[in-house]
């Protein structure tokens, strides 16, 4: 998402990610910008080779504990990962994240933080919500997909795209232009009778957020997992 908001708003950034992107056609582009979007894993501590001008910090719950042991280790290892982001640069972590103060640390999240998503609500399948920012206010931004973890990535993103220089009145076609990653809340089919939806999530709180998001979508619906 934030690779889409830089490239679609202006900036031709470079992207590694996790994952196949709709709107980049893979998991690589190559962008003539100095700026390079990548996705940083928490695997093997390998995210701790980076150290960013701007860093997106939206979950440390218990993961890959074959490899950290305790929740705790894992924690430190995101705080250590936190401390390697450019002091002069930007350092967005959810807000219900609590992790050693920083002076480049700014919060993000629904009804809460610096970066502030409000009124969510689903209008005609699209998920539309408000943005209150420390320099602007975005008023019905639409997306196309629903559930609160989308709406606080989303929030991020743009923060993150504000940051670097995409303009403010470029943020919703950008947003509302977004076709997601495969297999990531990927709608495979969609009719009246049947709506069938890849998603691999794997995780426990992964699962509940996608089927929250389901519920938001479908609320009379049976879901079959």
């Amino acid at each position: 998402l934030v690779a889409h908001l830089l490239r679609a708003g202006g900036v031709d950034a470079t992207a590694f990610i996790g994952g196949l992107a709709l709107n980049i056609g893979g998991n690589y582009a190559e962008g003539s910008s100095d700026w390079v979007v990548v996705e940083a894993d928490e695997f093997d501590r390998s995210f701790l080779h980076l150290h960013p001008e701007v860093a997106i910090l939206n979950s440390v719950d218990p993961d890959h504990l074959d490899i950290y042991g305790t929740p705790e280790a894992l924690r430190d290892s995101y705080a250590q990962f936190a401390s390697q982001v450019d002091p002069n640069g930007l350092l967005l972590v959810q807000a219900d994240i609590h992790l050693p103060d920083a002076p480049n640390a700014r919060t993000f999240g629904i009804e809460k933080g610096d970066y502030r998503a409000a009124a969510l609500r689903v209008e005609d399948g699209w998920m539309v919500f408000d943005l209150h920012t420390p320099a602007h206010h975005f008023e019905g931004l639409r997306m196309a997909f629903p559930g609160i973890y989308n709406v606080s990535n989303a929030t991020a993103a743009i923060a993150a795209a504000l940051y670097v220089g995409v303009l403010p009145e470029r943020i919703a076609p950008a947003l509302a232009a977004y076709s997601g990653v495969r297999r990531r809340f990927e709608f495979v089919l969609r009719t009246d009778a049947v709506v069938f939806i890849d998603d691999y999530a794997h995780h426990p709180e992964e699962l509940n957020a996608v089927i929250e998001a389901v519920r938001t979508l479908y609320p009379e619906r049976k879901l079959t997992g």
